[in-house]
């Protein structure tokens, strides 16, 4: 607790408080409001609430208010334990502002998961499922003035164990994409 708190500039008073006090037991929720704009959205604000419903894992709640393109939910789930670490992250928007595509909904789930069996047999699997395949693509930068789109996926899953020997390890591992990629097919292929 800090009582008649001053903020003093080559002895010229410049900020004043009265009283401020601040727990020094950590939070144990979060809430963050993210106001902003651009041309496409119009007036946007994010609002997101943490919680950690037990010591291994924290949620976030996301509500995006957007003036001219509607309304978006999501949920990101972290868990992690000495043996087992994960994340669960999904969002949805159903998307009005027909410019420059038609209104629609747009949806991504995301699964991450890691866990040590044994000291030398780990294992992990990874799920994620996008509509439209564009929705939440990264653009990279490939000269002066060129940026190109990163492939696309609309379902990707993977699978996989490792087992660690003394100078060696050996790997299995299982994948499967529904992927699009404009630069290579005007078609989906697996």
């Amino acid at each position: 607790t800090m009582r008649n708190s001053r903020l003093v500039f080559d002895e010229t008073p410049a900020f004043y408080l009265p009283f401020y006090t601040r727990s020094l037991v950590p939070k144990k929720y979060t809430l963050r409001l993210e106001p902003g704009s651009n041309s496409r959205d119009g007036l946007t604000n994010r609002t997101i609430y943490g919680y950690p419903f037990t010591p291994n894992t924290r949620t976030r709640l996301m509500w995006d208010w957007r003036e001219r393109t509607g309304n978006g939910f999501g949920v990101d789930h972290q868990y992690s334990r000495p043996d087992i670490k994960g994340s669960f992250d999904s969002y949805y928007i159903k998307d009005v502002n027909p410019d420059p595509t038609p209104a629609q909904e747009k949806y991504n789930i995301l699964w991450n998961h890691y866990q040590r069996f044994t000291p030398k047999l780990t294992g992990n699997a990874r799920f994620e499922l996008k509509n439209p395949q564009e929705f939440g693509n990264e653009f990279n930068k490939v000269g002066s003035q060129i940026l190109v789109e990163n492939p696309v996926r609309g379902i990707l899953s993977e699978a996989g164990f490792n087992y660690q020997f003394d100078k060696s390890a050996l790997r299995v591992e299982a994948d499967r994409q529904d992927r699009f990629d404009q630069t290579v097919s005007s078609e989906q292929f697996i």
